[in-house]
């Protein structure tokens, strides 16, 4: 038998010829594996696909409306699920069971100076809150007519953990020159000190020149230690403690307005957005006692002087994008850590204030990053914030009508063909495992790529299906195979959040079921082990498919039960697999020399260099078919020879 056809037994024992509708060749495209057996076409691949890290889905979800300036909203870490909502001038909120709650946690309105970038900027709740209570702000404020910048501690009530004690102790204070370029944000690190944002003193262009100076708190991150000394004490391994004529606080310097910055929760690397002058918005990896370049640079480029600046020792900005083309004020943001299934787990998200556009931000590689646009919004975003369990939110500074949203993060699904008519029919099931509706669209395809018209039991017939799964809930859907000969297409699935999904495909001849096969979500990675025993690799099927952006090369190896190599494979049938191409073949067509050695051990699928697959295995047997465990080993990726 050529390398062109397959051939399975039906349940009589008649030998079937599998002939492969499309196959890979030279100058032309892979678009799948569809066989026919029998009379009509047979779909050997039922793999569906998420949809790559460059097509994210995001939504945004309101989930608290009618705040007066809001700036920032977080968490207390207490396990109590509350969110606490800034409002600039001088309140905080308690987002609780859905709804803010009417009295306020904190209202400082009467010490706070708020007009313009001036107000209660920032919130900030003690690593141990939960037995000690505390939590700090930082505000600004108006004393002998002087602007002045203030890290105050508070406490909540113990008598009732939704309102907090009005008695104030000031921690820190210092002179602001201008009423712009306040900084705001303040944040526990991991190593239990509290990190402060600073900006310039204000005015344009830092007339100062307080960004490179070491003698001021201005244009800085600083660093404290909130539960020692009186007021607080200065860590021993701050930068600058022993400098003379430096101050001990400063963490880095070189900053213009550091408005927002988070801690990345799995790996603790800070990341701040520091709001540029008129040309350049950036993106910063804080490190310890760097100098980020302002006044002498503005981003990556000189300002002072604008050109042949001397740029020794300073630290670029892994992300920047023009002012004002893409926007007019960075806003920091944080990495998504959430619980959400989405290709954006491990990206930073943040956006800008004017242009209202939300940007992801991965680490392509060392010291390489790469910005994308997912989502442009129709409102002035203040603040990103993020809740206990790693979830997102996006503050719509909005004046009266201010809200607070959630990011709902949603992919794609695509499901490479999806036979209906001539006996064939298709049963999409949905399940929305979140706690929000998710909204989707299912749509089919032909092979060629146009628009196909299905008929879906119980409604119309058209190619594009808008759907509404309510929480918890689970939707299922039937193509009617009223067609009399069998056709077959693309099925794409685009949900918000994400659901899990299942396609079965049923084949019955004379009312007599003789084919039935069912796939789950399919998942990427960079290897892949199907364990086998007791079945020869001739009559296990291998499904590959390219969910990414560029070519991808791949090897399958043959790894006994005691985890020796007997052979690999370089897949020259297939390698390069073309970006959303997807390939299925058998064991037999690999190419084995001793693939009867294999009794009792696995198949292992891998990724040579940069970039993940989805993989998935049937076994044909007797004329059934029957999904095979695929497991996810990314960890420990095949190194051979």
């Amino acid at each position: 038998m050529g390398n062109n056809y397959l051939a399975v037994k039906d349940r009589e024992g008649e030998s079937r010829a599998l002939s492969p509708k499309f196959l890979k060749g030279k100058g032309r495209k892979c678009f799948g594996s569809l066989w026919r057996w029998t009379e009509v076409w047979f779909l050997l691949v039922t793999c569906p696909l998420r949809a790559a890290a460059s097509d994210p889905l995001v939504r945004l979800q309101v989930v608290a409306s009618g705040v007066w300036q809001p700036v920032f909203v977080t968490h207390a870490g207490d396990g109590s699920g509350r969110l606490f909502i800034v409002e600039q001038d001088g309140r905080i909120l308690v987002f609780r069971d859905g709804q803010v709650l009417p009295r306020p946690f904190l209202d400082i309105t009467a010490r706070v100076e708020s007009l313009g970038e001036k107000g209660l900027l920032g919130l900030a709740f003690h690593p141990s809150f939960r037995s000690n209570g505390r939590f700090f702000v930082n505000y600004t404020r108006s004393s002998a007519g002087l602007l002045q910048t203030v890290i105050a501690e508070y406490r909540a009530s113990t008598i009732n953990p939704d309102v907090a004690d009005s008695s104030e102790r000031v921690i820190l204070e210092f002179g602001q020159p201008f009423e712009n370029h306040n900084g705001g944000m303040i944040a526990f690190g991991p190593d239990g000190y509290l990190y402060i944002g600073s900006g310039d003193g204000g005015s344009a262009g830092d007339p100062f020149d307080n960004g490179q100076r070491t003698d001021t708190l201005l244009g800085k991150v600083l660093r404290i230690d909130v539960d020692r000394g009186t007021p607080y004490a200065i860590p021993l391994d701050n930068p600058f403690v022993d400098r003379p004529g430096a101050r001990g606080e400063i963490w880095t310097y070189g900053l213009r307005n550091p408005w927002r910055f988070s801690f990345d929760r799995l790996t603790g690397r800070l990341l701040l957005g520091d709001v540029g002058q008129s040309a350049r918005e950036e993106v910063d990896m804080i490190v310890r006692g760097s100098n980020y370049g302002w006044r002498i640079m503005e981003g990556s480029a000189c300002f002072s002087p604008s050109s042949d600046c001397n740029r020794a020792g300073l630290l670029f900005p892994i992300a920047e994008y023009k002012n004002p083309d893409e926007g007019t004020a960075v806003i920091g943001g944080y990495v998504y850590r959430g619980l959400q299934e989405t290709s954006l787990r491990g990206a930073y998200i943040f956006g800008d204030l004017s242009s209202s556009r939300i940007w992801s931000l991965v680490e392509a590689g060392p010291d390489t990053w790469k910005r994308k646009e997912i989502l442009r919004t129709n409102f002035p975003i203040s603040s990103f914030g993020e809740d206990e369990q790693g979830e997102l939110y996006v503050v719509d500074y909005g004046g009266a009508t201010g809200s607070i949203r959630r990011m709902m993060f949603g992919s794609t699904h695509a499901f490479p063909h999806v036979p209906d008519g001539g006996g064939y029919t298709t049963t999409f099931t949905f399940t929305n495992t979140s706690s929000f509706t998710s909204e989707a669209t299912l749509d089919f395809f032909r092979l060629e790529g146009t628009p196909r018209q299905i008929t879906l039991v119980g409604l119309s017939t058209g190619s594009s299906f808008p759907i509404q799964v309510p929480a918890g809930a689970t939707r299922v859907l039937r193509t009617s195979g009223v067609t009399p000969g069998a056709t077959s297409g693309m099925a794409l699935l685009r949900s918000v959040p994400t659901m899990a999904s299942a396609v079965t495909f049923r084949f019955s001849t004379a009312g007599q079921l003789r084919a039935l096969a069912t796939v789950l979500d399919a998942q990427f990675s960079s290897r892949f082990t199907i364990p086998v025993t007791t079945v020869a690799p001739a009559e296990i099927a291998v499904a590959i498919a390219n969910p990414g952006d560029t070519d991808l090369n791949l090897r399958i190896a043959l790894i006994r039960r005691d985890g020796a190599v007997i052979e690999t494979a370089d897949l020259p049938q297939l390698n390069p697999l073309p970006a959303k191409a997807q390939v299925a073949l058998l064991v037999s067509q690999i190419g084995f020399k001793d693939a009867a050695a294999l009794s009792d051990g696995s198949l292992v699928v891998f990724v040579q260099g940069v970039g993940e697959a989805s993989v998935m295995a049937l076994l044909l047997e007797d004329g059934l078919l029957s999904t095979m465990p695929v497991i996810l080993t990314e960890a420990n990726r095949m190194r051979t020879n």
